[in-house]
């Protein structure tokens, strides 16, 4: 929600600044709060092909998707999705996976908050679409496999 208040304060088409008409405040939260739900489920649905019966270290099933829970030694409330990659996965990719994600929500809640307050900005329209598809090529990325070939 931070970063989405924060990103709300730098986005203006360059033609009349009103930060206080599109900058998201305090009492903005929730209502913000509902696009962020949204907007979490619809990452979700980029996401679901890789969240089939995910089991924690004990062989429980752990939920694939869930919004504003508290996660066990962490604080605050947090947007978390399950997933299980194969084998194969390259584990230096989920760093930026991560960041994928985030960008993906802040890009899409921003766009929902902003066409709700009458403004179309082109870059933020933009910005969603670019977020989405580097979501999607983040989570597509194999391990390449070395081919041998044989000279003769």
């Amino acid at each position: 929600m931070n970063s989405i208040q924060n990103e709300s304060l730098y986005h203006e088409d360059g033609r009349d600044k009103d930060f206080d008409t599109i900058s998201i405040g305090d009492d903005d939260f929730p209502f913000v709060k509902t696009l962020l739900e949204d907007s979490a489920n619809e990452v979700f649905e980029i996401l679901h092909k890789l969240t089939e019966d995910v089991e924690d270290a004990d062989g429980e099933e752990l939920e694939p998707f869930v919004f504003d829970e508290e996660i066990i030694d962490k604080e605050g409330n947090y947007i978390a999705y399950t997933l299980q990659f194969p084998d194969n996965f390259n584990i230096n990719l989920i760093k930026p996976i991560d960041r994928a994600i985030r960008g993906c929500l802040i890009a899409k809640t921003l766009l929902k908050w902003m066409e709700r307050k009458g403004r179309n900005i082109e870059k933020l329209a933009v910005s969603e679409i670019k977020s989405i598809y580097r979501l999607k090529r983040s989570i597509n990325l194999r391990s390449t496999l070395k081919k041998t070939y044989r000279m003769y």
